[in-house]
Order: C-alpha cells, then sequence, then structure tokens
C-alpha cells in the first residue's frame, strides 16, 4: 500500500498583506486523508494559531489569520512581516505523516528592492555614473538576498540566512534613502 506524500507551494507574491500556500501533495487514493493540520509559527513566536484548512487547500493567509493582527480584521489589512516563518502540514497520523519547510518571507525586502530600480535614472544616452553605481549595489544585494533565501530554506541555516538577510535590508534602506519605499 502506498502513502501520502505531502508537499506545499509558497509562492512569492507583490501582495505584503498576504501569505499564499497552496497544498501541492499527492495523496494515495486507498488511504483516507483526515485531521489536516496547518501550523505557521511567524517570526518572533513560538506558536501557530488555529488554522481551517482542509485537503487540497490554496489559502491566503492574512495578519490576522496568523494572529499578528487582533483588531479591524474586517476593514484593515496589515503587512505581514519578513523573517523565517516556521510552516508543517500534516494528516493523520499526525505525528508520522507531516512535510515541515522553513520560509524566508523577503516580500516587503523586495518591494523596496524594486521601488529602488524604479527610481534609478537609467534612460537616455547619458546615465548618470551614480545610478549605474547604484545599480550595481542592488544587482549584488539582490544576489545576497537570494543566497538568504537558499540557506534558510534548502539548507537550514537559519542564523546564517537571516543575518544576511538583515545584512541586505540594511543595506537596501542605505542605499534607497528614506523615501523609498518601506520594509
Amino acid at each position: 500500500m502506498g502513502k501520502h506524500i505531502l508537499s506545499l507551494d509558497i509562492p512569492i507574491t507583490r501582495n505584503a498583506t498576504i501569505l499564499p500556500i497552496k497544498d501541492t501533495s499527492l495523496y494515495e487514493p486507498g488511504l483516507g486523508v483526515n485531521c489536516e493540520r496547518l501550523e505557521i509559527v511567524s517570526p518572533g513566536y513560538t506558536c501557530s494559531p488555529k488554522l481551517e484548512i482542509s485537503k487540497g487547500f490554496a489559502t491566503n493567509f492574512t495578519a490576522c489569520d496568523l494572529g499578528l493582527q487582533n483588531q479591524k480584521c474586517d476593514t484593515e489589512k496589515w503587512l505581514i512581516p519578513d523573517g523565517i516563518y516556521h510552516i508543517r502540514y500534516s494528516v493523520s497520523p499526525n505525528d508520522q505523516v507531516f512535510v515541515e519547510y522553513y520560509h524566508l518571507r523577503t516580500i516587503n525586502t523586495l518591494n523596496l528592492y524594486y521601488d529602488c530600480m524604479g527610481n534609478l535614472d537609467l534612460c537616455g544616452d547619458n546615465v548618470p555614473q551614480k545610478s549605474i553605481q547604484k545599480l550595481e549595489q542592488l544587482r549584488i544585494l539582490k544576489l545576497y538576498l537570494d543566497n538568504a533565501k537558499t540557506k534558510v530554506e534548502d539548507y537550514h541555516e537559519l542564523a546564517e540566512g537571516i543575518e544576511m538577510f538583515q545584512m541586505v535590508v540594511k543595506k537596501l534602506r542605505k542605499i534607497c534613502g528614506p523615501n523609498c519605499g518601506c520594509c
């Protein structure tokens, strides 16, 4: 008899008010699926709020869903912070059939990066040297950001990944200045 192969997809979005997660599991037809459980532990937290999901879910979780926002959930959508999220999906028996991920959310940082790119003066034949230098700095920081995600998500080197991520955020804020997006 086969077994369930659980997996999740956590796509990158530009919408900083949602955390999209999709169930991409392969369920064995002869086995029942019950007691589906999704746990999302946000940066700085130690436990997950109770999340209502079922087999095959595709959900855009909000700050309210994640327990990060506890007021005006019907009228305001707060930004979900960047950082390392510990995500665990399981079905019965939940201690044996599960998959876990470390997800380095970088949406707010990417939005700052794109704002910086959009504010560069790269048009025409006489591109200012200052713009070319900023472009090169931004290109390198994007590579560092990609490396930070790889360290966290693929190699589970959480401390190294978050240290690199924080360095990228600090340098992006310095390069882009106070009037260039937020993160």
